[in-house]
């Protein structure tokens, strides 16, 4: 087989970032130093998912999150990964993981920084043990003026604030998605050689697709854009199977004797939902005999 060159395939992220950067001339080199500490945070990662069974990193810690979630060790591993490349980029003063209760300073924080930056190490832990695709989700803020140290009040500005976010998705390939409010750019990791390339230029929702895909156990506490894009998107019979997936996600994600009421209560209340939502529906009779499996012990 002939393979040709692709001159579209040759820029690396760290190319484009520097391009980046010269569009936004008062940055003075800190947005490609954030931008590389995410990197390489995210390629050893990339390395600890694809080495995870071998070394030792799959199963729980013991304990839980903030958000009540159990800690997977390479939720553990991640976050520590995260916390050191990033702390050490000296361009942030104050760094919010989800796998910590509170804000902390960053290894070579810098209180004079404009920046502050939120993350989560591993989203979609739960899936870690059954091989499915899990990812890093980060977003930076500039500090609010005026305040002289940073508080938790920079964390909770609305999403357009953000002077950058993006995630990487670690599964059959790793790829790196982010946007700094113009355009979203995808790239993919070549392991031979240690780099992002550019493989999704300009990425852009369609105007129609075949497919629907989105949790809408939050719709009651969602925001207006999302509750507003949610009632008029067009669906299909789709939309029930996804429903249905969400629901069975909170029950695969308990521990099947967990002594902790709050697992189970979750699993109920997602059922309940379902079977309020699609009262004819035929799935109801395997999510009901997945509610008596509960009480059976």
């Amino acid at each position: 087989m002939v393979h040709t060159f692709e001159s579209s395939k040759t820029m690396t992220l760290s190319q484009f970032i520097r391009s980046e950067q010269f569009k936004h001339g008062g940055v003075r080199g800190a947005f490609t130093n954030i931008m590389l500490s995410i990197i390489l945070g995210t390629k050893v990662v990339s390395r600890g998912v694809a080495r995870s069974g071998l070394a030792g990193m799959l199963g729980l810690t013991g304990k839980k999150n903030i958000q009540g979630e159990y800690v997977q060790k390479l939720d553990e591993y991640s976050d520590e990964v995260f916390s050191a490349t990033v702390g050490r980029s000296g361009e942030f003063s104050a760094m919010v993981s989800e796998e910590q209760d509170l804000l902390f300073s960053p290894i070579d924080g810098n209180e004079s920084s404009d920046y502050v930056i939120a993350f989560d190490p591993i989203d979609g832990s739960s899936n870690i043990d059954t091989n499915v695709s899990i990812g890093t989700v980060w977003g930076i803020y500039r500090r609010i003026k005026g305040v002289s140290k940073s508080e938790i009040r920079d964390f909770k500005q609305p999403g357009r604030r953000q002077v950058a976010a993006g995630y990487a998705i670690y599964g059959s390939s790793t790829m790196f998605v982010f946007s700094t409010g113009d355009t979203v750019d995808g790239f993919t990791l070549d392991p031979t050689i240690g780099e992002f390339i550019l493989t999704h230029p300009n990425l852009k929702m369609p105007e129609e697709g075949k497919y629907y895909s989105c949790n809408e156990g939050n719709y009651s506490t969602a925001g207006y854009y999302f509750n507003r894009f949610s009632k008029n998107y067009p669906k299909s019979s789709k939309v029930e199977e996804a429903d249905f997936l969400s629901a069975l996600g909170y029950y695969k994600s308990a521990p099947r004797y967990s002594l902790d009421p709050t697992d189970i209560n979750k699993a109920l209340e997602a059922f309940q939902l379902f079977i309020d939502k699609y009262p004819n529906s035929s799935r109801i009779e395997r999510l009901t005999n997945i509610i008596l499996s509960y009480t059976e012990d």
